[in-house]
């Protein structure tokens, strides 16, 4: 986390970094962290994928189901013509389905 703070002071719009450290935070079980730092990056790229992805897992990690699936629709949405073998997407497919 420290090494991407880091970055961030380089490069303060480089959204992916937020999307990083929120990541990690949420490996570490900074729940409300990791969501705020996600929630930075989708104010930046509303429509990114797997950014959606990693706030539904942190919200399917602490409980918030509904909040889960709205995210992982969202990125299901804007996936649904990649490739039936992208990997990214054949996840979020398997979130829905393991929380509805």
């Amino acid at each position: 986390i420290e090494s991407y703070q880091k970055q961030l002071e380089l490069e303060p719009s480089n959204a992916n970094i937020h999307k990083f450290i929120g990541r990690c935070l949420r490996n570490i079980q900074e729940y409300k962290k990791a969501e705020e730092s996600l929630q930075r990056t989708l104010a930046i790229h509303p429509f990114w994928p797997g950014t959606h992805y990693e706030l539904a897992l942190v919200y399917a990690e602490t409980g918030k189901t509904d909040d889960a699936l709205e995210h992982l629709r969202i990125a299901a949405r804007i996936w649904e013509e990649a490739d039936p073998d992208y990997e990214s997407a054949i996840l979020v497919r398997e979130k829905i389905s393991e929380l509805e």
